[in-house]
């Protein structure tokens, strides 16, 4: 499922439904944060939220090895 906010783009499962207004407030908040020189980015951020490390381990996103806590895009983009 995906929620979409005005920056992010949020793909989830049922089981975060309950979160997501956190989720989008926690999101936007440090969006505004990281751009309070008033540039703004022309396309939605993805952001992957997993219910437990289970099912980010599961996913096929990117690849992973093994003891990966984490996903980072190399490729970012301004404000």
């Amino acid at each position: 499922m995906v929620a979409k906010t005005e920056h992010f783009d949020i793909y989830y499962d049922q089981k975060q439904e309950a979160l997501l207004p956190r989720m989008a407030l926690y999101l936007e908040n440090a969006w505004r944060d990281v751009c309070k020189n008033g540039i703004r980015g022309q396309r939605a951020n993805p952001i992957f939220f997993f219910a437990d490390h289970n099912l980010f381990e599961e996913n096929n996103i990117v690849p992973i090895g093994e003891g990966t806590g984490g996903v980072t895009e190399l490729q970012k983009t301004a404000c």
